[in-house]
């Protein structure tokens, strides 16, 4: 019979150096931490290094996550190059009242091999920090009944730090017969004001009539400006 030539044919190559992150997508919430693996997608040519670090989404530097510990690095060679190795990421509290916020993990690589060792790769993938701050204030009182002359103080402090300047309006709804409100019109947290979570305080006194009357129920309203 009639033999045919032999088939030349091609078996393209379509893998591409890259890491594997886990967990998909990154997110934690301020102040906690998220544990993180890493694997290399293929088999390198040579030894691999990497250093995770943490940017803002333009590469500078940010103040909402960071890595955990000092000098942390993954080194991966042919044998393992798929078994995951983790590290921490800290997702930082910055008390504001901002929103969620977006930065970038990306990765520092060492190595040799023309895989992964290209300087024009980028081996990055975006993480979140959930803003778990909150706004408002809290009113903190050592008790709540005042005589008649007494004078008495109760604290303001705020659930986060303030962006703008925030006024805080005290008003009695019985400053002739029940409870006056002592000292300036408003309470007054600057931007930034490092007392925001010391609180300020405010006072007041306790209405006199001279009459046999009995108690006085008084109620003390708060609105704000900012």
């Amino acid at each position: 019979g009639i033999v045919p030539d032999p088939i030349e044919m091609k078996n393209i190559d379509n893998d591409k150096a890259g890491i594997d992150i886990r967990p998909v997508p990154l997110s934690c919430e301020e102040g906690a931490m998220l544990r993180v693996s890493a694997q290399l997608r293929t088999m390198p040519q040579n030894p691999v290094t990497l250093r995770p670090v943490i940017t803002d989404s333009d590469g500078r530097e940010t103040d909402e996550a960071s890595i955990a510990g000092d000098a942390v690095e993954l080194s991966y060679a042919q044998a393992d190059y798929n078994q995951p190795q983790e590290f921490d990421i800290q997702c930082l509290t910055d008390d504001v009242v901002d929103g969620d916020q977006v930065w970038r993990l990306s990765f520092a690589v060492t190595s040799d091999g023309a895989d992964y060792g290209d300087p024009d790769q980028n081996f990055s993938v975006e993480g979140r920090t959930v803003d778990v701050d909150k706004g408002g204030f809290e009113v903190r009182c050592d008790r709540y009944d005042i005589q008649e002359v007494d004078e008495m103080s109760c604290q303001v402090v705020l659930n986060s730090k303030p962006q703008n300047v925030v006024t805080i309006h005290v008003e009695s709804s019985d400053p002739e017969y029940g409870v006056q409100v002592s000292g300036a019109p408003g309470i007054v947290f600057e931007a930034n004001d490092p007392e925001w979570n010391s609180g300020k305080t405010f006072s007041f006194i306790g209405s006199t009539d001279d009459v046999v009357d009995g108690t006085k129920n008084v109620r003390l309203s708060f609105t704000s400006d900012s």
